[in-house]
């Protein structure tokens, strides 16, 4: 469902700014272009700081080079003096420089800022873009900065480095990640079978010692590249714009569960899509 409780108009005159920290998909599927989308969705301004140029599309990830630190420093500087940001979204960081130059730039900048971390650890098809190295200073650095981690099941089994079958192997492992310092991690997409037998996605909730899930039937479709993106996004916005984790998560749920059911008869040339962010709310 669309979020009826932000004055747009309101929004339009004094826009919240938030700032993605993410990479460049020509495709515009993912990455800062769909951060832009979303952001205007909710009535908030989306600065960027491109960490990577990337050559992807929904079927691939093939090239990647990282953004030179002297550029990221003069694009942070440019984007500080313009603008007081509410909120921070991180996407893809595949480079060991720019996660520690991400890491001291949260710290000194932004340490009273809501943080939403997407921890992009591998493609849809399972190509790390994240060595053990990179990964181990996510865990120790980056993560414990976050107001949100939002991991999928495949990326908390990354993190937590075991396979997770149950709710119950989820929380364990989640428990483990809060104890290093992120405030709340919502895992996304998690499916299971409801009392109907049907086909369930939840997103689970961990914060503050506190369990909490939120279940939508499953919508069938092969467009969804830059869905995480996309979410994450939502999230950082609806912080930004002044509403609490729980209800953050609720609201960028409910956009994503819209988007994907206006995606699944969204026409492209291979098989599978990009998320529809441009079709009518549900």
């Amino acid at each position: 469902m669309a979020n009826k409780e932000i004055n747009l108009d309101s929004a339009c005159d004094h826009p919240k700014v938030i700032l993605s920290i993410a990479g460049f998909d020509p495709t515009g599927g993912a990455g800062i272009i769909a951060d832009s989308r979303t952001a205007s969705h909710f009535g908030c301004y989306c600065c960027t700081l491109i960490t990577s140029i990337t050559s992807q599309n929904s079927t691939g990830f093939y090239r990647n080079k990282a953004t030179p630190i002297s550029l990221l420093e003069s694009q942070l500087d440019a984007v500080l003096q313009d603008f007081e940001v509410a909120a921070v979204k991180i996407g893809l960081i595949t480079d060991m420089k720019i996660a520690s130059f991400v890491s001291s730039s949260l710290e000194t900048y932004f340490k009273s800022t809501p943080i939403v971390i997407d921890p992009i650890i591998s493609t849809t098809k399972s190509d790390q873009l994240v060595d053990s190295d990179l990964l181990a200073f996510f865990k120790s650095t980056l993560f414990p900065l976050a107001t949100v981690l939002t991991p999928n099941l495949k990326e908390l089994e990354t993190i937590s480095d075991k396979a997770l079958s149950t709710r119950a192997d989820i929380r364990k492992a989640v428990q483990k990640l809060i104890k290093t310092g992120t405030d709340s991690i919502v895992i996304t997409g998690y499916k299971s079978i409801n009392s109907r037998r049907r086909i369930q996605v939840s997103d689970l909730m961990f914060s503050n010692d506190k369990f909490s899930e939120i279940n939508r039937n499953w919508i069938q479709t092969n467009n969804s590249h830059g869905s995480g993106c996309i979410f994450s996004t939502s999230v950082a916005c609806n912080l930004a714009l002044g509403f609490d984790t729980y209800k953050s998560i609720g609201i960028a749920g409910d956009y994503i569960n819209s988007l994907l059911i206006n995606s699944k008869t969204y026409s492209f040339k291979s098989a599978t899509g990009v998320t529809n962010q441009y079709g009518p709310l549900l």
